[in-house]
């Protein structure tokens, strides 16, 4: 019958400094639980478990003799912050493309807020990069000193003090590429922002197939209170005689928001630039197939302006020239039609994340030039039976561990109590 162990664990980390060659080993104690059917089995497991732990573990205790922290340190440090934030930059970008889509901002705002996210990203990748746990050596050596006078270090070999090799400084010149890569993206970011708003009046090509929709956007032209507005929209067919001047009907429909005029307006919503939009319906027609449709879109734009202290509704209209080529080849259609915007963003947030793994990379890097540690166990200590195997063993390393703590701490009462 198997038992839950509480055990705590005496051992030494064994390290080498990379800047001195001094050799130090830092002791620790550890509380775990192993569940087995002796506390001689128990111990072994723990032994083993722990010395695997310790020697992946990075050395978190600078060299006494030089203070450098060692590259593992420095090198795991940099791994997890430039993995954070990539992470946090391209869910950030993501969202930001997502919302803009949603809440219709137009072309030029969206690329803004996103090579706005980019440059943050990169003050953010640099900040953290700059970091230098090894920028005061002598506060280090302090530290350590201190442990080694509470017992809590030894020195195995003394480091040769007069020459020291600098350490690995956390942000190289490699790293400044990785920056660089950022700072690209947000220029590819930008891209679409600045080829999407081209004047009303430029002919656009596109490929569709029969019955698919075709999203018209037009460029930002007003300002609208709450970023409200409706429309009307009219689609002419401007090469009839393709067609033995019998043109197709191209269905299109468009936004249609009502407000109110004698409603507040909050801070900040006095001025919006909505994107304004149109989606066609390419007809469903075998006729149109293998053709080309030169189209004009009419949009009639009705929305609320701050004339003052009132608002009113004005009117605006705006139109564009397409022409789309109708094709059954659905697939390839349909690339054809993915907007320039969303293609930029595709491939802005590819660079960005290239970027912060490369960057993320370097700190991996930086960790492997570290000395082999070793771990030494020098005694397993309080085995005792904490439970049955009605009891799991729990999941969580840190529960585990309170289990241990709790049952340790508890076993001196229960020997008095015993005694008494």
């Amino acid at each position: 019958m198997s038992t839950l162990y509480a055990l705590r664990v005496r051992c030494l980390k064994r390290h080498t400094c990379t800047g001195c060659g001094c050799v130090y080993r830092v002791r620790q104690e550890l509380t775990v639980t192993e569940k087995a059917r002796s506390e001689e089995s128990a111990a072994k497991t723990a032994t083993k478990r722990i010395n695997q732990q310790l020697v992946t573990e990075p050395n978190a205790v600078a060299c006494p003799d030089c203070g450098q922290f060692q590259p593992d340190l420095v090198g795991h440090r940099q791994a997890n912050l430039h993995g954070l934030v990539t992470i946090l930059s391209v869910a950030a970008v993501m969202t930001i493309a997502f919302a803009a889509a949603i809440l219709g901002l137009s072309g030029g705002l969206t690329a803004a807020l996103l090579a706005g996210a980019c440059i943050v990203t990169a003050v953010a990748h640099v900040f953290g990069g700059t970091r230098n746990p090894n920028a005061n050596p002598a506060a280090n050596r302090t530290a350590s000193r201190q442990m080694e006078d509470g017992g809590d270090l030894d020195v195995t070999h003394s480091g040769d003090r007069e020459q020291v090799r600098p350490p690995v400084g956390p942000f190289t010149r490699w790293h400044t590429v990785g920056i660089v890569g950022v700072l690209i993206a947000a220029g590819v970011l930008l891209v679409p922002g600045v080829v999407k708003d081209r004047p009303t009046e430029s002919v656009h090509f596109l490929r569709a197939g029969p019955g698919e929709e075709l999203r018209v956007e037009f460029a930002d032209a007003i300002d609208a209170v709450n970023g409200n507005w409706r429309g009307t929209v009219k689609v002419t067919v401007q090469n009839p005689q393709d067609f033995r001047n019998q043109p197709p009907l191209v269905p299109a429909t468009t936004n249609d928001a009502q407000w109110t005029t004698s409603a507040a307006v909050p801070p900040g919503r006095k001025k919006l630039h909505p994107q304004l939009w149109a989606t066609l319906t390419i007809p469903n027609e075998d006729r149109v197939t293998g053709k080309t449709l030169d189209l004009k879109v009419d949009l009639e734009v009705v929305y609320p302006e701050l004339d003052g202290k009132f608002v009113r509704d004005r009117r605006v209209t705006l139109w564009k020239d397409l022409s789309v080529k109708v094709s059954n080849e659905t697939l390839f259609g349909r690339v054809w039609q993915i907007p320039v915007r969303w293609v930029g963003i595709f491939f802005g947030i590819l660079t960005l994340a290239f970027a912060g793994l490369f960057l993320t990379a370097l700190g991996h890097g930086l960790a492997k030039m570290a000395e082999p540690t070793k771990a030494e166990v020098e005694e397993v200590a309080a085995a005792l039976a904490a439970a049955r195997d009605e009891r799991p063993v729990p999941s969580d390393p840190r529960a585990a561990a309170r289990v241990a703590r709790r049952t340790l701490e508890s076993q001196p009462e229960e020997e008095e109590t015993s005694s008494a």
